[in-house]
């Protein structure tokens, strides 16, 4: 089973922080069954984020979602630009697959939080999760599915936190959105559950 975490430590990255300067390392592993088979380091700036490297196995779905992942986050704290300083050029090959151009990714990321249903994306871009209400965590969670490829969504809970009239045309949107998907909603919500098929 696939787990993702963020390490408090650089323990094993000791020559990537030496890289990031005085610039703070951040590091999110993907582990399966304990084992790390992924990583991405980076580190944030007031303008840009910069990642230093990435193992994804070859994995192009893992590499996407690391990339991603980050990516959101950085448009979350209000940073407009992304910056690769990989030491293995090779590494490239699969962010090129992604097919997000640098210059486009603010404008994914505006698309997404417009469809999931901010009126005004951009209030939205400057604050950290802690500033934001659960229905309004709940709507950036649909945005980062939205940038994903995703051929299996699993909705746990998703009207938790949601106005009701959000909440009612839900299972509709997420259909709409995610239409080559095949979509599980766990819910204790029964109207939300009369509405799914």
């Amino acid at each position: 089973m696939l787990e993702i975490q963020e390490r408090f430590d650089t323990v094993g990255y000791e020559k990537l922080s030496e890289r990031s300067g005085s610039a703070e390392l951040h590091i999110t592993e993907a582990l399966d069954r304990g084992e790390v088979i992924g990583f991405i380091a980076y580190s944030y700036g007031a303008e840009r984020t910069v990642v230093y490297d990435y193992d994804d196995g070859g994995d192009l779905m893992l590499c996407d979602g690391m990339v991603r992942s980050v990516m959101l986050k950085s448009v979350l704290k209000g940073i407009k630009h992304m910056l690769f300083e990989l030491s293995d050029d090779s590494k490239f090959d699969n962010l090129k697959k992604l097919g997000v151009p640098k210059d486009k990714l603010l404008e994914k990321a505006m698309s997404a939080l417009l469809t999931s249903g901010f009126e005004d994306p951009s209030s939205v871009l400057d604050k950290y999760p802690f500033e934001l209400s659960g229905g309004m965590c709940q709507r950036v969670t649909i945005a980062l599915a939205l940038c994903s490829r995703a051929k299996l969504l699993i909705a746990d809970e998703p009207s938790n936190g949601l106005d009701d009239d959000f909440s009612e045309d839900l299972p509709l949107l997420l259909r709409s959105l995610f239409p080559a998907a095949a979509l599980l909603i766990i819910t204790h919500d029964i109207s939300l559950a009369s509405k799914c098929e």
